[in-house]
């Protein structure tokens, strides 16, 4: 072997040795963080809707569960958003309503889909966004409120009309 590449070989060990090292401290260094630092959960739980509309100062009608998803958590954030969470007894969540005052995008889901059609609705104009006939975020405003409907039914969305039934019940 030549002096050059000898040395060239030993610079590139070393190196690949210095990036290893980093890697590894930024590994430990980030997983400790992670473990001090966490994000705390800014939803507030309650027993009941009543409770939860009382917490958050503004009423929210919700539809009855569906079938096989009659496990519910009811939320609230900062005083500002009610959050009510249908969950089936293995814990799989069908769906999340949220309301919010303004008219944002409440929804959480930032996803693109092909398909975002708008229907009429108790009198609003919903937006349905989805894929393949199944629709997985819903969100509209109405009376100075966002609403949102993030669909999971784990993974499999709902069909328009189940969609139109369940806003039907959100008021």
């Amino acid at each position: 072997m030549s002096k050059k590449y000898k040395k060239a070989l030993a610079a590139v060990l070393a190196a690949v040795s210095l990036c290893a090292c980093a890697s590894e401290e930024e590994e430990a260094s980030s997983g400790s963080v992670a473990e001090l630092t966490g994000v705390p959960n800014p939803f507030v739980d309650y027993n009941s809707l009543e409770e939860t509309i009382q917490a958050a100062g503004f009423d929210l009608t919700v539809p009855e569960p569906m079938e096989g998803y009659d496990q519910i958590v009811y939320q609230v954030m900062s005083d500002e958003m009610i959050q009510v969470i249908y969950y089936n007894k293995d814990q799989i969540e069908a769906y999340r309503i949220r309301k919010q005052a303004g008219d944002d995008d409440i929804s959480g889901d930032y996803s693109t889909y092909s398909t975002n059609k708008e229907v009429e609705i108790n009198g609003n104009t919903v937006t349905l966004s989805g894929k393949d006939d199944k629709y997985y975020k819903v969100i509209w405003t109405a009376d100075g409120y966002s609403y949102a409907v993030d669909i999971d039914m784990n993974g499999e969305g709902l069909d328009e009309e189940t969609v139109i039934a369940l806003v039907e019940g959100i008021k």
